[in-house]
Parts: C-alpha cells; sequence; structure tokens
C-alpha cells in the first residue's frame, strides 16, 4: 500500500544490506574528514588547549559541558546549579546548556576536561548532522552518491558552521531533525518498521531533542502542525489508504507521546516552575529577538550573518563574519525549483517545498510589509524564538526536494540512454550534486578553517583559582554578565572549585538583575569597551557594594588584561584597578597574574575625597598599575 503517491522512477528502492553498510561507513569517514578539515586549527594543534574563542557563547558552553560531570560526581541535579549567578543560580533547561550532548560527553570530560569535549562535540556537530541527512535520503533516492553529497550540504551548511564558530552547539548539532523525519516517512509512507517501534523510537528522538534546544524541537513542532494540510491533501490522493494511514499515524503517534510525557513529564515541570526558572521573554520585556529573519535574498546571495558583526565589534578577533543562517545556495534552490518541473508526479518533492516554504514564511524578517511571525511572535513562549531559525527546516526541505530532482532526473536519462551503464549513472549524479555545491564551497572557503585560539587559563586561575578553599564567590572582571563570558570558561576548567557572581545568557540580564540592578548595570558598563567608561559618585559605590553583598562575594579578582585572549579583555587593568580600589575602599593585594580584593565586613566607609580623586586619576587608564595606585594612594590613606 503506498499512502503519498508517487512515480515508480521517484520511489526510493529498499537498498542491500551490505550495499548500505559500506556506503553509511563512507560516508562517516568522508564527514569526519571534512569536519576535521573545518576544525584544522583545533586537531592540527593540541585539541585539548586550543579552541573556538575562550569568551562569549563559547565559554558558557565549555561551562555546560562541565556541569553535568562535576554534578554527577558531587552529587548535583544535572539541571540546577548555583555555581554561577550565586546566590540565586540558574535553571539550566531554560538556557541551551545541551544537556543531551554534556550527558553522553560525561566520560570524557572526566578523563580529558571540558575543553576537549568542547572539541569533541564541535567536530560530531557537523558530520553527525550530515550522517543523518545521509540516512534519511538513502531512504529517499535510489542512488547513495545522491544522498552522500547532498548530505554534507546539511551537515556543513552556514546554519551549522555560524553558531558552531562560536561554539554554540544547541544550534549547531541538527542531526535527530532528519532521524525523525525519517521515522515519520516510515510510519506514513515506507512500512518498514511496526508502527509501535518507529513511534517509541521517535519518542526518544524527540526527548533527546528536548535536551539538546527546546527552541528547535519547537520549531519543528510548529512546522510539523502546519504540515499536516499538505499531507493531507497528499493522501486524498490515494483514499484506499485513508484507513491504514489513520491506524498506523494514530499508533505511533500514542507511543511518541507516550514515550515523551513519561520521560519528558519531570523535566517539562521544572523547566516551567523549577528553580530560578525563567518566565516571559526571556531576554527581558525590551528585547527583540525577532529582529533577525530571513530575506529572500539571504537564501541565494551569501550576505553576511545577520548579527556577526556585531559580534566582531564585541569580541574581536575571532575570525572573518561567516554568510547568514539562511543561505541556501542558488544551486540548491535552483535544482528543488526544477524538480516540480520533471517531477510533477513526485508528491514527497511537493511535499518538501511545501513544508520548506511555509517555514520560510515564517522566518522572514519584519519590515514594510505584514509576515507571519509578526503575529505569532506575540503569542506567550513564542515569543522566545527568533524567527530566523526556521530556516533549519527550510534547509533540510530543499535538500530533501533537490535529492529526489536529482533523482527523478537520473531516472529520465536511464530510460533516455538504457545502454549507459550503472557506474556511468553514478558519475553523473556525483557530477550534477557537485556542481549543485559549487556556490556553497565558494561562499563558505574562504572562512575555513574556522578560527581558533589557545585555550588556556590565565596566571592567577591557574595557580591559585584550582587550590582555593570551599565556599568561595568570585566577583570577576569582567562580569561574565557584561557578554564577555571568559571567566565561566576559567571556573569550568578550575573544575568549579569556586562559585561566581552572575552569569550570562538569559538569567544574567538587566531585567532579571533585581534590587541590585544598578550596581549590574554599573559593573556591566565598566567591562564595555565602546560606552564611555562609567563614572563613579558616592552613591553608585553604594550600589556595586550592595550588590556585593547581595551576592556572597569572598574575593574580586582582575586578572591582568594583556594577558587574557581576543575577546576575554575589557578596559586596561590600571583602569580596572583604580575603578575597584574606590569601591572598596583599600588597595589590593598583588598575586600572581592578578590583583585581588578580599571582601572583609565591613568594608571602610565610602570616602568623598577618594571618589574625587578617582575622576582625575581614571583620565589616564593606560598609565601602570603602580602609578594608577600612586595616584589614588593619598585619599586611600585618609580613607
Amino acid at each position: 500500500m503506498t499512502v503519498i503517491a508517487e512515480t515508480p522512477t521517484a520511489r526510493a528502492r529498499p537498498p542491500h544490506r551490505s550495499s548500505s553498510v559500506r556506503w553509511l561507513l563512507a560516508a562517516t569517514v568522508l564527514y569526519l574528514l571534512v569536519s576535521v578539515v573545518v576544525w584544522w586549527g583545533i586537531w592540527s594543534a593540541s585539541p585539548g588547549s586550543t579552541s573556538v574563542c575562550g569568551c562569549g557563547d563559547a565559554s558558557r558552553f565549555l561551562w555546560f559541558l562541565e556541569w553535568p560531570a562535576f554534578a554527577l560526581t558531587h552529587g548535583h541535579s544535572p539541571f540546577f546549579s548555583a555555581w554561577l549567578n550565586h546566590p540565586t543560580g540558574i535553571n539550566l533547561l531554560n538556557d541551551t546548556s545541551v544537556l543531551g550532548l554534556g550527558i553522553p560527553l560525561i566520560p570524557l570530560t572526566l578523563l580529558a576536561g571540558p575543553v576537549i569535549s568542547l572539541n569533541v562535540a564541535l567536530l560530531l556537530a557537523p558530520a553527525c548532522s550530515a550522517l543523518a541527512m545521509f540516512v534519511l535520503l538513502r531512504s529517499l533516492v535510489r542512488r547513495p552518491v545522491v544522498a552522500l553529497v547532498l548530505g554534507a550540504a546539511y551537515g556543513f551548511a552556514t546554519f551549522v558552521l555560524d553558531p558552531a564558530a562560536s561554539g554554540q552547539l544547541n544550534l549547531a548539532f541538527i542531526a535527530l531533525p532528519p532521524l525523525m523525519i525519517l521515522l515519520a516517512d516510515d510510519v506514513i509512507r515506507q512500512h518498514r518498521w511496526p508502527p509501535r517501534r518507529a513511534g517509541m523510537v521517535l519518542g526518544l528522538l524527540v526527548v533527546w531533542q528536548f535536551f539538546l534546544s527546546p527552541e528547535i524541537l519547537l520549531i519543528f513542532a510548529i512546522v510539523s502542525v502546519a504540515g499536516i494540510v499538505p499531507l493531507v491533501v497528499a493522501v486524498r490522493a490515494d483514499r484506499a489508504g485513508e484507513g491504514a494511514l489513520a491506524r498506523s499515524v494514530g499508533t505511533a503517534a500514542s507511543w511518541t507521546a507516550g514515550v515523551s510525557v513519561v520521560l519528558l513529564a519531570y523535566p517539562t515541570w521544572y523547566y516551567f516552575q523549577g528553580p530560578a526558572h525563567l518566565s516571559g521573554n526571556i531576554w527581558g520585556p525590551d528585547a527583540k529577538i525577532w529582529r533577525w529573519g530571513t530575506t529572500l535574498q539571504s537564501l541565494v546571495w551569501p550576505t553576511g550573518s545577520p548579527y556577526g558583526g556585531a559580534i566582531q565589534k564585541f569580541f574581536g578577533g575571532i575570525g572573518p563574519v561567516l554568510p547568514s543562517y539562511s543561505y541556501l545556495g542558488p544551486g540548491l534552490v535552483a535544482a528543488a525549483l526544477l524538480g516540480l518541473v520533471l517531477c510533477r508526479r513526485d508528491r514527497v518533492l511537493q511535499f518538501a517545498l511545501a513544508v520548506g516554504g511555509g517555514a520560510l514564511l515564517l522566518s522572514l524578517a519584519p519590515g514594510t510589509v505584514w509576515t507571519p511571525w509578526s503575529t505569532l511572535r506575540h503569542i506567550a513562549f513564542l515569543n522566545n524564538i527568533a524567527e530566523y531559525r526556521f530556516t533549519v527546516v527550510t534547509l533540510l526541505c530543499v535538500i530533501v526536494a533537490a535529492a529526489r530532482a536529482v533523482d527523478g532526473g537520473l531516472d529520465r536519462l536511464a530510460e533516455l540512454r538504457p545502454s549507459l551503464p550503472s557506474a556511468g549513472l553514478t558519475a553523473v549524479g556525483a557530477g550534477l550534486c557537485a556542481a549543485l555545491l559549487v556556490p556553497n564551497v565558494v561562499t563558505v572557503a574562504p572562512v575555513l578553517p574556522l578560527a581558533t585560539v589557545p585555550s588556556t587559563l590565565p596566571t592567577w586561575f591557574r595557580v591559585l583559582g584550582a587550590h582555593l578553599p570551599p565556599g568561595q564567590v568570585l566577583l570577576t572582571y569582567p562580569a561574565p554578565f557584561s557578554g564577555l563570558q571568559a571567566s565561566q570558561a576559567w571556573q569550568a576548567k578550575n573544575a568549579m572549585r569556586w562559585a561566581q557572581a552572575g552569569v550570562g545568557g538569559p538569567a544574567g540580564t538587566l531585567a532579571r538583575a533585581g534590587s541590585v540592578a544598578r550596581g549590574y548595570r554599573l559593573l556591566n558598563d565598566a567591562a564595555y569597551l565602546f560606552v564611555p567608561s562609567p563614572q563613579l559618585i558616592s552613591a553608585r559605590v553604594l550600589d556595586v557594594r550592595l550588590a556585593i553583598h547581595r551576592w556572597g562575594v569572598t574575593k574580586v579578582v582582575v586578572p591582568d588584561q594583556e594577558t587574557l585572549g581576543p575577546g576575554a579583555r575589557a578596559r586596561s587593568t590600571a583602569w580596572a584597578v583604580g575603578f575597584f580600589t574606590t569601591i572598596m575602599g583599600r588597595a589590593p593585594h598583588r598575586q600572581p597574574g592578578a590583583w585581588v580584593w578580599p571582601v572583609t565586613d565591613p568594608l571602610p566607609a565610602v570616602s568623598e575625597s577618594l571618589v574625587a580623586r578617582y575622576q582625575v586619576c581614571q583620565t589616564h587608564p593606560d598609565v601602570p598599575v603602580a602609578s594608577m595606585l600612586q595616584c589614588l594612594a593619598p585619599r586611600l590613606t585618609a580613607s
């Protein structure tokens, strides 16, 4: 029984088992080799001490990979941690904690540390995504070479490479959606597995995707609901199969829902009601994460990432700006659309383009005309989705459509040239697929291999941070909520020997700073290089002191900024020492690689004369630290 009608020439032939294994092994090796080339800066150096920028989101994901190993060995919850944002802590399920990778990588993290785990995850993200697409395409096309080449188009698309360059594993690892579609296709069309088994496995994939990226899971759920309409239209073409389809889908859906509900009941409750959970717009009431939508031009023309310039300006020195997430390449788009003409009876191709087109509409940027997301983004919970990420669905669907078009075209060629050997068809298919990807390769090649830097601990954290006694809470400069989140990487590489005031990400926004918002803002502005340096008055000194007290800080640590890597350093060490000396009311202790203020209770009274003197001293922020302290010294004595 065929549920979705299709031409015999477009229908995939079940591959021979031994041939399938050989092709699967070949695809695995090929994709891993390409991924090694992408990350050559890591694997040609030292994978344990080289990675993507030790700053920003990369630092957060390094921390996220360390936490499950630390939680397992110290009896803590993998869903919550007070080692960041002390004492409130963070709900990791509300953040991009990628527990779906962190938990499987626990043995490697315990054995070799979080840097090597991050690098392995970055290596596997494009390779596994490509391999998953290869497996899906093998069930949809006759010729393995088509699946092999176009599988790479998915795994090494800019949607994967762009977030991977900044360590965003929640977006770079998109291996599960093709497998979900494979199982759904089996239930609806292929019928190789019993519906119950397919539903159970699909439920497990849903659970895994929840722990990788709830946002990506929600995007595919939304598109799946929207895709019911074209699916029903396709099914109506074969009324004889409607009853069998309903039974098959019902059984599979019941098992998928059952497995998902049972395994995700507690994590879902924890997400919405657990300790330190976030509600409303997770980036704050004024956040506008929807402003970076897709344009039709960006599908075929390599425009820069919509926020790449800002990241470059903020972090600096982490490599060139990559093309937009939504770039598919003119070859793939043309092949998919041409398939509508060449394969007019191919319902799979038509369905893929209908769903991909719907996802594209949802991804469109707000502008002078109405877009669907202009309305949907006002719905509770959906306002936390960045609409341009719907292009992951468009990417997947366009590749499926292109593969069906190429495979159908080869079938037509075989009919016209029956004497052409299968090896010749394979060569033609490989050449045609490769030609489709030429624009993609030309676009991505200049940014490869992706930029990497040494991932080393600053001197103070290497010498003293790893040996701090229990109960220490550090406020580092720059503070993690400033966006320069390198201190989270230092903490992870120090095996969580200390808790940290503040946190990056949605839990660390100004809107969630509460009663210490004024002190938070001052510390935040103190790190930004592209805003004027904050001025101190007595009231602002008290604001920062209140924050230090509420956070339970035991030490303020300013590492030598000049020794930090790109994207980790803030204003000069001398400026920071003058700033914190004025706030703490006393000179710091010089320790290896850093200036440290132990927090004692009570701190010296705020000195108006010291604050006034700071205004004079900080006008020359690039002087040696000793000169800054000498400038402040007379008023320190008076205080």
